[in-house]
């Protein structure tokens, strides 16, 4: 009789280790099942179609297609976070992704994104609107906004003075670049406002060194000037020329070129002067015609 409970009382510590050993692997089962619980409500209860986008409405823009727009934000509404939770779940729209791949859209320079309703996200987005092209060697131009900033590559075949070219002698156009800081939009704009005030269409403006501007005109004519000088200079030099009896009638009667880069001389070539003035040459130059200093 002792000899048998020796013998059970050996057993016991073997059948507590089991017991610890099943309690275990219950929890882990019992917690494994819980997540799987939770996991699977979340995959199928972020996609009741009561919480989904499903209306994407897209206002804005002249040139750049809504459909365009639409189909960048459908793209990333179709995905989802981990494969679990739908970006189409109203609570939980990645509003920054799609911000992010819209700003990607050539042209596209603001966008606001709202939901005016749970199952509705509305984008209101603003094109750049170009102001003139930067332009290098064999036609490469880019579209450039007010304040200089390259947005969208020109084709090679916009040719004219809907938007005036900028060229530097020294510096090449880059997407997502500014122009060269020695370039002066606004004095380019403020000029070719009064330039049109003349007749005179501007076709280019050439930053040919570290010292002169020409603004070439679609009439085949050119301006000369220093870069130092800024636009109310240059226009109070234009008016005085313009205003004179000899040149009052130039614009209209067409010239090859004005030259203002020497200080209150002006030098003029008629449309009928015959070959070039050197320009080192140009202030003793007796075929230039000179206008009457200008004080």
């Amino acid at each position: 009789m002792v000899r048998n409970i020796t013998k059970a009382k050996r057993h016991r510590p073997r059948t507590a280790a089991r017991s610890f050993a099943w309690r275990r692997s219950a929890k882990i089962f019992g917690v494994a099942a819980f997540f799987a619980s939770v996991l699977t409500g979340v995959y199928y209860g972020t996609r009741v179609e009561t919480f989904q986008v499903r209306t994407v409405l897209v206002q804005g823009g002249t040139t750049i297609s809504p459909m365009a727009i639409r189909s960048v934000v459908e793209e990333v509404l179709d995905g989802s976070y981990f494969g679990l939770v739908p970006h189409r779940f109203a609570y939980q729209v990645p509003r920054e992704e799609i911000e992010r791949r819209l700003r990607e859209v050539p042209r596209l320079a603001q966008v606001r994104i709202t939901q005016p309703h749970r199952t509705e996200l509305a984008i209101e987005f603003e094109e750049y609107q170009p102001r003139a092209l930067w332009c290098g060697g064999a036609h490469e131009c880019m579209f450039i906004d007010t304040v200089g900033f390259a947005f969208a590559e020109a084709p090679a075949s916009l040719l004219g003075s809907l938007y005036p070219r900028i060229t530097v002698s020294s510096s090449s156009p880059k997407y997502a670049a500014y122009v060269p800081s020695q370039v002066s939009l606004p004095d380019m704009l403020t000029l070719r406002a009064v330039f049109a005030r003349y007749g005179l269409s501007l076709l280019e403006v050439r930053y040919v060194d570290d010292y002169d501007v020409w603004y070439l005109f679609t009439q085949g004519s050119v301006l000369k000037t220093r870069r130092a000088e800024p636009a109310d200079i240059v226009i109070k030099r234009l008016e005085e020329l313009f205003a004179t009896t000899q040149y009052a009638s130039l614009p209209k009667d067409g010239f090859k070129s004005i030259d203002l880069r020497f200080g209150n001389r002006v030098y003029v070539r008629d449309k009928n002067a015959q070959g070039e003035v050197p320009e080192d040459a140009a202030v003793a130059s007796t075929t230039a015609v000179q206008a009457e200093p200008l004080d």
